[in-house]
């Protein structure tokens, strides 16, 4: 941020990138200055197919998606992946860095909802495509994919516990909610291991209560700001 940039790409790794990927997110960027958050449509990494996030984040717009050369310039959505995350620059001077809270998964998409309650809008830009191979270092083995499964379990569990339009009650409840369909999830497939690291994750999740609650605290404070604006 210090040498001036205009946007900042987060692009992971495991992807590859097409003719014209950069230049479209920034044209959508420029197009509509209330965008702060755009990301790129996301294939299959050896074929053309659109790979499954985005079919399965955005099944309203698939028809669209699979012919960009007559979609819109962009499509207004919640929030994009971070496989491919363009950022301006003052959106991130507004709120912020990604929550370490996370570690690892919901990041972004906790950071797109912040970036929401500040009034600013995320976009997929139809035009801007990549091919993401899903998933990376942690499909290496048995042992790492436990620990990717426990980190995402982990990270959903806070996104719900911290939910700012909701009160603390709402919050609860969607951590049962979220509980409870995990453990429908560990019944169907039953392994002691599971088990543990669900065991795991909530003993993880309440101690790390104080920090949960600052972190709905402060962004309900951004959410009331802005309802008192609009107001």
């Amino acid at each position: 941020l210090t040498w001036g940039a205009d946007y900042v790409v987060l692009l992971n790794p495991d992807t590859r990138v097409t003719p014209e990927w950069l230049g479209e997110l920034v044209r959508v960027g420029e197009s509509t200055p209330r965008v702060g958050i755009i990301g790129a449509v996301q294939m299959e990494y050896d074929t053309e197919a659109l790979n499954d996030w985005t079919t399965t984040a955005f099944p309203n717009f698939l028809e669209e998606l699979r012919t960009p050369e007559t979609a819109r310039c962009s499509i207004p959505v919640e929030w994009v992946e971070g496989a491919c995350f363009a950022i301006k620059r003052a959106v991130l001077d507004e709120i912020g860095l990604l929550d370490p809270i996370y570690f690892a998964f919901y990041e972004e998409i906790d950071f797109c909802r912040r970036a929401l309650l500040h009034g600013w809008e995320v976009a997929l830009a139809p035009r801007s495509r990549i091919h993401h191979f899903r998933g990376g270092s942690w499909t290496a083995d048995a042992v790492v994919k436990r620990e990717r499964d426990y980190r995402c379990d982990r990270s959903q569990f806070i996104y719900a516990m911290t939910e700012p339009r909701r009160s603390l009650l709402g919050n609860l409840g969607w951590y049962f909610i979220t509980l409870a369909t995990k453990g429908k999830d560990l019944l169907r497939s039953f392994s002691w291991l599971r088990a543990w690291d669900l065991a795991r994750i909530q003993v993880d999740v309440f101690s790390s209560s104080g920090a949960l609650f600052n972190k709905w605290q402060r962004d309900r404070k951004v959410t009331k700001k802005l309802r008192t604006l609009r107001s």
